[in-house]
């Protein structure tokens, strides 16, 4: 099978009606045929357990007009904490994006992954969760900067619903 590359667009801005922002990602996911996930930041993850604010509903609509039938379901954000956040908040947060946001919201990005073995059943944890309230959901990892020589665990890559994990490269 060939994968194709997808662009992640993480759309950590308020929605507001008087900037196009959320047109814009529409229309891109539309000229990318759909090979482009967009990762939605609620007051970092807090907001996912509220319903949604008209802004945050007319933003996201706008989204899923202008990506037309490239449209598929957006990413919400969880903070972990690099394995340190409350397990409960970041679940009460994934529920509230599969009962309040389900409209929009079908996948989870975790944020400050942790990369040591000690953090693996933290995020199996989150992992099965997520499986458990959006039952075939993707989860994209973002460890941030990796040590020289540091390698994603063959076994955080294999948890439920885990499709990618998001490197950052210094350049250095």
């Amino acid at each position: 099978t060939v994968q194709r590359m997808r662009l992640l667009l993480p759309l950590y801005i308020y929605p507001d009606a008087t900037k196009q922002d959320y047109v814009v990602a529409g229309k891109a996911m539309k000229t990318l045929l759909g090979r482009m996930d967009i990762v939605i930041n609620p007051n970092s993850g807090k907001d996912s357990t509220v319903t949604p604010k008209a802004e945050w509903v007319n933003g996201l609509n706008q989204i899923t007009t202008n990506a037309g039938t490239s449209w598929h379901k957006l990413h919400g954000y969880i903070s972990t904490s690099y394995g340190n956040g409350s397990i409960d908040i970041a679940k009460a947060q994934m529920t509230g994006y599969a009962t309040l946001w389900s409209k929009w919201i079908g996948n989870f990005f975790f944020d400050e992954v942790a990369l040591d073995s000690l953090s693996l059943p933290y995020y199996a944890e989150l992992a099965a969760h997520g499986q458990k309230v959006l039952p075939g959901s993707k989860i994209i990892l973002n460890p941030g900067i990796l040590a020289p020589g540091a390698v994603l665990p063959p076994k955080l890559m294999a948890l439920p619903g885990v499709t990618t994990a998001i490197i950052f490269e210094t350049g250095r």
